[in-house]
């Protein structure tokens, strides 16, 4: 369903917002349908989510909540006139949010002081999640080998109906996973699921907030700590930065520090979520006019720079 202006006005007529003066939508990562809403007294977030069964959102919310009472810079729900933090409109949840002012930097932009404070800001959040399971939590997405089966399963089928080969591919992803194992005994809670540049926002050179926790679920916090290290880890494709890599773990330790089992599985748990999201890319990423898929060339050729790192080099050089 596309939202249209009424009902964007009805939606918004059960909050209790000031006069609104201007609705726009957002363009860019727009896995659900985002729209800015402008007032006389501040912006915020109308987000629908078209792409979430109902059942599982009021568990994202339930977390915004509790992290934004524990001082977490995060979008916040708005709870409407009848004490609801959330709207069921045509089969699918609507949710106002504060609006986060601020900016993305790339990688390669950023400072040490504002490395840190994404590392540091990670640390927080998990002190705040292990062991927290919002209502709901069991009924999100869990992104164990099964999963990914599925979504390679899906790839197959969409390269064989659009006539492309992915087939090396997939090859190398299931090599690789084939390849490590996953300790049963990590450390669990509330992850934020895709901690990246696209999803922290800087204002004067300091954090202004996170956003996008639509792909949180309750799995081993090693997942989001893998995250940071893929996403702001790799001098473009010429080579991993384990230097960098070392300090934001520093950091990061500084708040929360690693048990023995989070540090010797770091190196397996960094090759699992690279082959997640990679799977992610060959699944639902069209290809272009020469049969390659979006992003997936850069994808499979940086995994290299990180594999063919020893795994014992890597823990000496994270953890001596």
């Amino acid at each position: 369903m596309t939202l249209d202006n009424s009902t964007i006005i009805g939606i918004l007529s059960e909050y209790p917002l000031n006069t609104i003066t201007a609705t726009n939508p957002f363009t860019k990562g727009a896995v659900q349908t985002n729209i800015l809403i402008e007032t006389s007294e501040g912006k915020y977030v109308l987000r629908y989510y078209r792409a979430r069964p109902p059942k599982v959102v009021p568990t994202e919310l339930e977390l915004l909540e509790h992290l934004s009472k524990k001082g977490i810079p995060c979008q916040e729900p708005l709870i409407t006139k009848d004490g609801k933090d959330h709207l069921l409109i045509a089969q699918h949840v609507a949710a106002v949010f504060k609006y986060i002012e601020g900016d993305h930097i790339p990688p390669d932009k950023l400072t040490n002081s504002q490395l840190k404070q994404i590392a540091s800001l990670l640390a927080k959040i998990h002190n705040e999640t292990i062991s927290f399971k919002p209502k709901g939590y069991e009924q999100r997405e869990i992104h164990d080998r099964p999963y990914i089966d599925s979504q390679l399963g899906i790839a197959k089928k969409a390269a064989k109906k659009e006539k492309y080969d992915n087939s090396k591919s997939i090859e190398l992803i299931t090599s690789t996973l084939d390849s490590i194992q996953v300790s049963k005994t990590l450390p669990y809670g509330m992850i934020h699921g895709d901690y990246d540049m696209a999803n922290i926002l800087f204002k004067k050179g300091k954090i202004g907030g996170i956003i996008d926790f639509d792909d949180s679920s309750y799995e081993p916090l090693l997942f989001d700590i893998a995250d940071l290290l893929k996403n702001y880890c790799f001098r473009s494709q010429k080579s991993f930065n384990l230097n960098r890599a070392r300090f934001l773990l520093d950091e990061y330790q500084k708040i929360r520090e690693l048990n023995q089992t989070e540090k010797k599985s770091l190196y397996d748990i960094f090759l699992y979520r690279y082959c997640l999201f990679s799977t992610w890319t060959l699944a639902y990423a069209p290809p272009d006019k020469s049969g390659l898929q979006n992003g997936l060339t850069s994808m499979m050729r940086r995994l290299p720079l990180f594999s063919n790192i020893p795994r014992e080099e890597f823990y000496k050089a994270m953890f001596s």
